[in-house]
């Protein structure tokens, strides 16, 4: 059975804390990092779709070509980032009134989230506090992009 994307990050920050970051090795934080990002990946894709939506903002026709993305459910955090800075532009009302409050803060989450893992994929070492942090945003930016369901 698949775990809910939040709650899993929510018991690996406390399994974490409880276990004491500098007692942990750095490849197990790292494996918590990616099977997190994989489900926060998803969930803030669903996100940005029904952004686009609300919106009006068709993907295929008026933002894939500008931001040179892949078919949709195959887009990354790089590149739901890249779209709601797009739609920003394209409908700044729509997506303003949708996008959280702390909406620059929001996007430079996504965005390191992103830097990081995208590190961890291509092989480099990432220091355990730093994907502690990103593991943290992850599960801030889940919980606001929740509170705006409809």
């Amino acid at each position: 059975m698949p775990t809910d994307p939040l709650t899993y990050l929510v018991d690996a920050i406390g399994r974490i804390e409880r276990a004491g970051l500098p007692a942990m090795a750095g490849s197990h934080v790292a494996g918590i990092f990616g099977k997190g990002a994989n489900g926060f990946e998803k969930e803030v894709r669903a996100y940005v779709a029904r952004l686009l939506k609300d919106c009006g903002v068709d993907y295929a026709a008026q933002l894939r070509s500008l931001i040179r993305g892949p078919a949709f459910p195959k887009t990354t955090l790089g590149h739901l980032a890249a779209l709601v800075r797009e739609c920003a532009v394209l409908k700044p009302k729509c997506v303003s009134a949708r996008v959280p409050s702390v909406h620059p803060p929001f996007l430079v989450a996504l965005e390191r989230i992103n830097e990081t893992w995208v590190q961890l994929k291509h092989g480099d070492e990432v220091d355990r506090n730093a994907l502690f942090i990103r593991i943290k945003s992850m599960r801030e930016v889940l919980e606001v992009v929740r509170a705006l369901k409809p």
